[in-house]
């Protein structure tokens, strides 16, 4: 079963302290870490468990040409809450390609690859 409205989204403020980790390759020290600087679009997805629901969350974005900058995984229960954030630039590809409709589409047909 899926939630009326399964995505909710938000831009990430600068100033909220939500910097992603990367690493730094010039550094020989695999521990060095750095934050990145950016604002991100974060869309929250809430979900009936099933096989392969994540796949299908990750090839919505990735049919719809959004690359995933960080994706938060959640399961509590039967229901995933799974959170990723994209570049506030590729949020119009969200809004054009119709992609809540599509995303509802896959996550309730069969678990196939």
């Amino acid at each position: 079963m899926i939630k009326k409205d399964i995505l909710n989204s938000e831009l990430n403020n600068k100033s909220s302290g939500e910097f992603f980790p990367f690493w730094n390759s010039k550094s020989m020290d695999k521990n060095d870490f750095s934050r990145l600087d950016k604002n991100f679009l974060r869309i929250k997805i809430t979900a009936e468990d099933a096989p392969m629901v994540y796949y299908k969350m990750v090839n919505a974005f990735d049919h719809v040409n959004v690359p995933i900058q960080q994706a938060v995984i959640s399961t509590i229960g039967h229901q995933v809450i799974d959170t990723f954030y994209i570049l506030p630039s590729d949020h119009e590809k969200i809004v054009r390609s119709d992609f809540e409709a599509s995303l509802k589409q896959v996550l309730r047909g069969p678990s196939e690859i």
